[in-house]
């Protein structure tokens, strides 16, 4: 079986990455799809709270030799399987290159039963996330209309061309007034990208700005499943249709690829 790997990554923090990637995942469950999400934001993690379950085991203990990748897979209560990240874990937001490949190896000692993993990235251009863009087959850089979001999601992007040498990759305006606004706002970012990096960006739709996504927070409920008619949740089905139908290149012409046997 072929698992599909996506990872969703920003340039800086704070544009919903994290909410987007668990609706993301709840739309695809729903759809069929049988889903495993890798919290890799290794020194902040925080995904098991929006879907409501509680590790006792995380990534950390797998890179400590504590235990081995296949005993940290938690079930949660939305039929997703979570492979959870450490928080507040200073050495493991700073991994090296030998570290992640050996996290992204060990995917391959998973049960053969997941239709799509998502890899929920760290913000930024650290190496773990370098390599974890390197690992996916789906590769979504999301951003916000305000500047510093443009300037690092750019920056990322800049990163992900000269030094990884990727060239199909998404652009997902999130958080945004409306869906004019989003496609304005892809517009704007794939001409920068095609005039300084002389490649184009793949759209799969935008998100728009929903004021129920800090309850579906407390609530520990995805807004997929708290409210499935919202304009947020009929975007994000738009956005999870597109990404699953795409077919551009099967992986990275280097580095370790998750689940790479399994194509």
């Amino acid at each position: 079986m072929s698992t599909k790997t996506i990872c969703i990554a920003s340039g800086k923090g704070g544009v919903g990455k994290t909410t987007l990637s668990i609706n993301l995942a709840m739309a695809l469950a729903e759809s069929g799809q049988r889903v495993l999400y890798f919290d890799a934001d290794m020194g902040l993690a925080n995904a098991q709270i929006g879907l409501g379950a509680e590790s006792i085991l995380n990534i950390g203990h797998v890179l400590n030799h504590l235990v081995s990748l296949p005993e940290i897979v938690l079930k949660t209560p939305h039929g997703i399987d979570l492979i959870a990240g450490a928080s507040g874990l200073a050495e493991l937001a700073n991994l090296n290159q030998v570290d992640t490949s050996n996290i992204i190896s060990q995917f391959s000692s998973l049960p053969d039963e997941y239709d799509v993993l998502i890899v929920d990235c760290a913000a930024g251009i650290s190496q773990s996330v370098l390599s974890f863009l390197e690992g996916c087959q789906l590769r979504v850089v999301v951003g916000t209309s305000e500047l510093s979001s443009i300037a690092d999601a750019y920056g990322l992007m800049k990163v992900m061309v000269g030094d990884l040498g990727l060239s199909d990759f998404f652009f997902l305006p999130n958080m945004v007034e409306n869906e004019r606004q989003g496609a304005k706002l892809f517009d704007s970012m794939n001409k920068v990208v095609q005039n300084f990096l002389a490649t184009k960006l793949n759209y799969a739709g935008s998100v728009p700005r929903e004021m129920l996504v800090d309850s579906s927070w407390r609530k520990a409920t995805p807004m997929v499943k708290l409210a499935p008619t919202s304009v947020m949740t009929t975007a994000i089905r738009k956005v999870a249709a597109g990404l699953m139908s795409h077919r551009g290149p099967a992986f990275s012409a280097r580095g370790v690829q998750f689940f790479m046997e399994r194509t």
